[in-house]
């Protein structure tokens, strides 16, 4: 099959699970597979994100071969007209959703050039939703699915109607988790009678963080508390915990923007450090080699994105041993052993406590979660379509 997975992420951007991890054992398969990177808009030329930048905008402009196995995966994204932050508000929604879906040059002529002959398309739960109807007339044989990381229904509601709409003619929807069918039973009346469906978990590649590595050489002390991720997190608990619990080195390693309170806390707290990210393949090392992992997400978030579940965040510390300290995570997550917490004592309380007492009970078959059985069964459903 030649296979196209439109995901938000670049290539480049390897992150552990998701859509990386789909096309990857794709690929090792031996279909061809298109990373078509999306939503990538002209104005990316100016900014300096992780993912969207100038280097990575010109550069998958034109399409990109990247080595994987035997195989090779092809990197591409087709820029659009799309309106920067504040000035979407200036204009209506259907002109907001015209500009997100047109570019300075036909979507039939870059599909044509770069896309080629797609026997089926993968679509993110991102604007990617807004290529249903292009892509269906482009390719009328192709067979279109979905897999919804986070639901948009969930979180945003400009996009909601696209997402139902999609879910409702897709070919097959790769839900993550069985809250998030009961989200689109919400939503969509007759979902499991209207919809095809079957629930495909997020995963981990289990042996790569069941070995033992060199502590990276950044990571120093005999107690490391370490977040390691891309999420939105309370930054004044990261900063009171690493004041109130001196006996721990604080690392915290993301590529996202940190606001200037942080960075000054950083330098004048010794056991608070900062790291703007490491490769994709270091990652097992200091999930290994930390003593507690914690997710000090922003205040409410638990309320705002009910759909959060089980992840590949979470599993590579469970996979590892290692304690999981939250701040304002889905609840149902204290079903698997995960600590959560609400308020910013009782998680300052709990981190001390797993760094005096780090052991854990986790109430989860992690094998169930290796990447190797997810992408058999997520191949073995497409080659059925």
């Amino acid at each position: 099959m030649k296979i196209c997975f439109i995901t938000y992420h670049n290539w480049d951007t390897k992150r552990h699970g998701g859509f990386h991890a789909l096309a990857e054992y794709a690929c090792k398969c031996g279909h061809e597979v298109v990373f078509f990177s999306f939503s990538r808009p002209y104005y990316s030329f100016f900014l300096k994100d992780e993912r969207i930048n100038k280097k990575s905008l010109l550069t998958l402009s034109k399409g990109k071969y990247y080595k994987v196995g035997e195989n090779s995966i092809y990197n591409v994204t087709w820029p659009t007209l799309s309106l920067y932050g504040r000035l979407r508000r200036l204009v209506p929604k259907a002109v907001n959703m015209w500009l997100d879906t047109h570019s300075l040059y036909r979507f039939g002529k870059f599909a044509d050039k770069h896309l080629g002959s797609v026997d089926v398309f993968v679509i993110e739960s991102n604007e990617s939703v807004l290529l249903f109807d292009k892509i269906r007339r482009k390719y009328p044989k192709a067979k279109i699915t979905y897999r919804p990381s986070d639901p948009i229904v969930d979180y945003n509601s400009a996009l909601a109607d696209n997402e139902i709409y999609l879910v409702r003619n897709a070919d097959m929807n790769f839900i993550v988790t069985q809250e998030g069918v009961e989200l689109y039973r919400k939503y969509i009346p007759n979902f499991d009678q209207s919809c095809k469906y079957q629930i495909l978990h997020n995963g981990i590649s289990l042996d790569e963080y069941q070995k033992h590595y060199n502590k990276p050489k950044l990571m120093f002390g005999n107690k490391v508390v370490l977040y390691l991720g891309v999420e939105p997190i309370e930054w004044k608990l990261v900063i009171d915990a690493a004041k109130q619990i001196q006996n721990a080195e604080f690392f915290i390693v993301t590529p996202n923007p940190v606001p200037n309170d942080f960075i000054h806390a950083v330098k004048k707290q010794s056991n608070l450090h900062y790291i703007s990210g490491v490769y994709p393949r270091e990652v097992p090392a200091w999930i290994t080699n930390c003593d507690v992992v914690i997710t000090p997400l922003i205040t409410n978030f638990h309320k705002k994105r009910k759909s959060i579940h089980i992840s590949a965040k979470n599993l590579k510390p469970i996979a590892a041993g290692k304690p999981i300290v939250t701040y304002c995570n889905n609840p149902c997550l204290s079903q698997y052993g995960i600590i959560n917490t609400y308020t910013f004592s009782d998680f300052i309380n709990a981190l001390a406590e797993s760094i005096d007492n780090p052991k854990v009970h986790y109430c989860i078959d992690i094998d169930n979660y290796d990447w190797s059985k997810i992408g058999e069964q997520f191949i073995r459903t497409l080659e059925k379509l």
